[in-house]
């Protein structure tokens, strides 16, 4: 749940995260190439399954925050 408080010119996001408020960024994403790049993902279940839900072919989702070696083991057993 996303909200926005504040009066006048300043406004403040927060979200919930487990049980917590938490105020910042819970997603950075990036599109390059027509791929869609995960930066960060703070997001308790992850962001990947609601992209694919919404039409995004998992091969152009990048887990961009995963080192090339993290990113070949995870991968590893989907091929």
């Amino acid at each position: 749940m996303l909200s926005q408080m504040g009066t006048g010119k300043e406004s403040k996001r927060y979200s919930w995260d487990r049980g917590r408020r938490v105020r910042g960024n819970l997603i950075y994403i990036t599109l390059q190439n027509g791929k869609v790049y995960i930066e960060y993902n703070g997001i308790e279940h992850g962001i990947t399954p609601d992209l694919i839900a919404m039409g995004v072919s998992q091969p152009d989702i990048v887990l961009a925050f995963l080192s090339e070696s993290e990113l070949a083991a995870s991968t590893a057993g989907h091929q």
